[in-house]
């Protein structure tokens, strides 16, 4: 339930992000450099941020809060996305999701499957991360 809320949760705030870049930079020739600037630093601090602190998180909070965080992050910023969308509180929002994503988000999942015995994990997982991940994508687009 935890991954299936984490996918839901990301896209729905990738969706708002791209919404709303779109509107700022209606060309598409300025939207690819301002996009990858944006990715280029979102991954460098996911990197950052993998190599430092998401050990620690993991180890201190568990896997459930750490799987947890990440729709509490983005719940953060909401009083401040809906009322004032700005181009600031949502790349925050982008950026601080997309970390704790790729960083907790990932590692998370992955230590669950580290309990399954190896023959089954390669039947189970890919079946369990197609329904789930595609399941949730599609959950968040119908609401």
């Amino acid at each position: 339930m935890a991954i299936a809320l984490s996918v839901v949760v990301s896209t729905l705030v990738d969706f708002q992000f791209k919404f709303f870049i779109q509107h700022v930079y209606p060309d598409p020739h300025a939207l690819t450099p301002v996009l990858r600037q944006v990715l280029r630093r979102l991954n460098a601090l996911s990197l950052l941020f993998q190599f430092s602190v998401a050990g620690w998180v993991l180890k201190r909070f568990g896997l459930g809060l750490s799987a947890a965080s990440q729709p509490f992050t983005a719940l953060l910023f909401t009083p401040v996305d809906h009322r004032h969308p700005v181009w600031w509180a949502i790349v925050a929002m982008r950026w601080i999701q997309g970390v704790v994503f790729q960083t907790l988000g990932r590692s998370s999942t992955e230590i669950c499957y580290t309990a399954i015995h190896p023959r089954q994990r390669s039947r189970i997982k890919p079946a369990i991360d197609t329904l789930v991940e595609r399941w949730s994508d599609a959950a968040s687009v119908c609401c």
